[in-house]
């Protein structure tokens, strides 16, 4: 097990640098966006996004889903024919599935939508999410492979690309113009991502194999459709009734959420063929809690932290290089705040698609959906603007981490046990925002550069009894070092 960790580990640095490269890069390359694109172009991008992720979830019927937990389930139980079949397979019925969806947009955007701009950015964005289905599945193989160095070149490419299309069209076309430009890019990167992961498709009308990924993907896609919605609830009821103009203020707070999902995401993505591998090799429950149960401690106590740089670092870039978006920034403070409940819940989730019990997902998804829908629709009737959006939103996002984990852990944990733990994770987190808005209201500086230093220097500072009681556990930052020692002294012996 310590040598499945120290991999684990490793796997994860060199994933994570490079996302951490591609999170730079994104955060730049999102703020020239909006600037480019302005509030009104912003808020037409994020109504083309709603559609782009609808369809990215109905364009595989859950076949992409399948694959990333089959691959590396087949390979746990030697069957490695099965996997070259299941990929063709599933690259031949994503194909067609992703055109049909495309000619059913087409239609909407001919019939139903009176925006030029948008009309014309819909019918583009047909055309991305085909190439965006294929390029994913790529990605998805690479995963399931574990060919994580792969992996996180071809996410340094992509961003590169993006940062070079989408903005130069953009500058002239405007909205048009930035959707082409990302066509262009995750073009590119599809073919280059295929080269480069040795990926040979061939095409493969097997309905039996598809229908069994269908099988296995499709309660998953159901759930991330209604999740899906649950997440982006805000920004559609946003859109419908306070405007475009406020849904693009209210992009700081997603562009804020998205860098706040990354660190757990991309650990997630290390993590998952190792636990898939382990579980298709005798499906035994128990050997299924070390992983868990660690994994979600380091995340819940880890992610708060990167909650913390984003408060603190967020509104000075906006007022310095945004100022148009000012009025969105507390909306950004309560949305980051909340969603660390969403994506914490995210470990429970996996769990729960690993034992093969996701036909559960739809019908939680679907009651926080409604709950979600009600508390956003009272504080719109209440006028609290976009700021009480992002409050009832992070109220349904905790009330949802509850549900989903107690599910999931009652799997692992007897209850005495899993209350315990989870009294323990929420009274941490709740010390940390107490010390985050403390730090706020009682740092202020005129000068900005010295106030954000003052305010991060603080906040490490109470944060340190944490990062000692993590490692006192888990070992975790010394076992980081270890590995990045080790790639020097390597590199030096050569």
């Amino acid at each position: 097990m310590l040598i499945k960790k120290i991999k684990i580990i490793k796997n994860t640095i060199v994933y994570s640098a490079s996302n951490y490269i591609v999170i730079f890069l994104g955060f730049f390359i999102s703020i020239l966006s909006k600037k480019i694109l302005g509030v009104e172009g912003s808020g037409q991008w994020a109504i083309l996004t709603i559609f782009l992720s609808y369809g990215l979830i109905f364009g595989s019927l859950g076949i992409e889903i399948a694959v990333t937990r089959e691959i590396p389930q087949a390979k746990g139980r030697g069957e490695h024919l099965d996997i070259e079949q299941m990929v063709n397979a599933g690259f031949t019925f994503t194909f067609i599935i992703g055109l049909l969806i495309s000619i059913f947009y087409i239609y909407v955007s001919n019939y139903f939508v009176k925006d030029l701009m948008i009309k014309k950015g819909l019918v583009l964005t047909t055309a991305l999410m085909v190439v965006t289905l294929l390029y994913n599945l790529n990605l998805s193989i690479l995963r399931g492979k574990k060919f994580i160095s792969a992996l996180s070149l071809i996410m340094i490419i992509n961003i590169l690309l993006v940062g070079i299309f989408p903005l130069t069209l953009a500058y002239f076309y405007g909205v048009v113009g930035y959707v082409l430009g990302t066509i262009i890019s995750t073009l590119l990167s599809f073919f280059i991502s295929k080269k480069i992961g040795l990926i040979d498709y061939k095409w493969m009308f097997d309905l039996k194999k598809a229908g069994k990924l269908i099988v296995i993907g499709f309660p998953m896609l159901v759930a991330g459709l209604i999740q899906n919605t649950f997440l982006g609830l805000d920004r559609i009821m946003i859109g419908a009734t306070l405007g475009t103009s406020a849904l693009g203020l209210y992009t700081i707070a997603l562009m804020s959420t998205q860098q706040l999902t990354s660190l757990p995401r991309f650990f997630q993505t290390v993590l998952f063929p190792y636990v898939q591998e382990d579980y298709g090799k005798n499906r035994s429950i128990e050997d299924l809690r070390p992983y868990f149960i660690k994994s979600m401690y380091i995340i819940s106590r880890l992610l708060p932290f990167i909650i913390g740089l984003i408060i603190f670092f967020i509104p000075v870039i906006v007022l310095h290089f945004l100022p148009k978006f000012k009025d969105g920034l507390m909306a950004m403070q309560i949305l980051v705040c909340g969603f660390y409940f969403a994506v914490i819940s995210e470990t429970s989730g996996m769990f729960i698609y690993t034992v093969n019990k996701q036909k559960i997902l739809p019908f939680l998804y679907g009651f926080m959906l409604a709950l979600n829908a009600g508390l956003i629709y009272f504080a719109v009737l209440k006028g609290w603007g976009i700021s009480g959006v992002a409050l009832a939103s992070s109220i349904a996002y905790f009330i949802f981490f509850i549900i989903v984990s107690a599910y999931a852990y009652l799997h692992l944990m007897k209850v005495k046990e899993m209350i315990t733990y989870f009294t323990r994770l929420i009274a941490t987190y709740f010390y940390i925002l107490l010390v985050i808005i403390a730090i706020n209201r009682m740092v202020i500086i005129k000068n900005e550069i010295s106030q954000l230093t003052c305010r991060l220097s603080l906040f490490c500072l109470f944060y340190l009894p944490i990062f000692i009681i993590v490692e006192k556990r888990e070992s975790l930052f010394s076992t980081v070092a270890g590995i990045v020692l080790g790639y020097f002294r390597k590199k030096k012996l050569r």
